[in-house]
């Protein structure tokens, strides 16, 4: 005679990590190998790190990314060693300037990133296109927090996040971050 099993609780079965400690990957809904189809657009994100932060704290870094990306339905499809670009998992999503705030303001949370860039959208994923329209922002602008604060309480919408902060400029360099 079986017994039923019962559920396991998922708050007392999630372990609390020790500050510093580097989170699992989580998989994503695709596997890594499987061919995607290409959507229409995607954007170049550029994260400034402080000089001298740990290949430990990069490595949680780029894993809490990865996962914030599976959760909002998104995906890294290249890159280069400063910058990488973000487009929908799936071909039948757009992006949209929505989908970038929200992008921008977890980097300034979770991340100790000292200037984000993000690209206006495009379809060059290869490398960063040499003539390209970027926002930047800093960390240690006053504006910012403010306008952050104000975003997460829903008092304004992601344009007019993106314009208090100076919105796309253009950029023809190909560099995101300088």
């Amino acid at each position: 005679m079986s017994t039923p099993t019962q559920p396991k609780n998922a708050a007392a079965s999630k372990r609390i990590r020790p500050r510093g400690e580097i989170p699992p990957r989580r998989s994503s809904k695709a596997s890594p190998g499987a061919p995607r189809p290409r959507s229409s657009a995607g954007f170049w994100l550029g994260i400034q790190l402080p000089p001298g932060t740990a290949e430990r704290e990069q490595l949680r870094i780029e894993r809490c990314l990865h996962d914030h990306l599976v959760d909002c339905g998104l995906c890294l499809g290249g890159g280069t060693q400063s910058t990488l670009y973000v487009e929908p998992e799936t071909a039948s999503r757009e992006l949209t300037l929505g989908d970038q705030v929200e992008l921008a303001d977890w980097c300034l949370r979770e991340t100790k990133a000292l200037q984000i860039a993000i690209s206006s959208l495009t379809s060059v994923s290869l490398m960063p296109p040499v003539n390209l329209e970027v926002w930047r922002i800093q960390r240690w602008d006053l504006a910012v927090l403010s306008v952050s604060m104000l975003y997460r309480l829903g008092r304004i919408r992601a344009t007019q996040y993106v314009e208090i902060l100076g919105g796309f400029v253009p950029v023809y360099s190909g560099d995101l971050l300088t």
